[in-house]
């Protein structure tokens, strides 16, 4: 069906070729940063500010924690991205099949 919607709709010829696939659209969340990235980058940070008496800051943050501010973070940057209309435009596609438009395809049969 997408294959004959595609012809329909673009205007395709023999010999022209449609990828078909699903795809799976992408929010800033989508590329929010693992709760454990974020503690590191603050604790290189706060020893590039202080010196090294901080390397122990943020140590012992539990999962559950984590989580916490990974979810925060998430969607302080998608509310950041809708407002500014800076979410992603792109979508990644999902077992794409290749096809050929052939002579007969369009065409209704007798």
């Amino acid at each position: 069906m997408a294959f004959q919607v595609a012809i329909d709709d673009h205007d395709l010829q023999p010999g022209d070729t449609v990828y078909i696939a699903a795809v799976d659209g992408c929010t800033m969340k989508t590329f929010a940063l693992h709760h454990s990235h974020i503690i590191d980058q603050l604790r290189d940070h706060a020893c590039d500010f202080v010196g090294e008496h901080s390397s122990n800051w943020l140590g012992n943050v539990s999962t559950e924690a984590g989580k916490d501010l990974q979810n925060r973070v998430a969607d302080t940057l998608d509310g950041w991205a809708t407002e500014h209309n800076l979410q992603p435009n792109f979508y990644r596609a999902e077992n794409p099949v290749i096809r050929t438009v052939r002579t007969t395809d369009g065409k209704e049969t007798p």
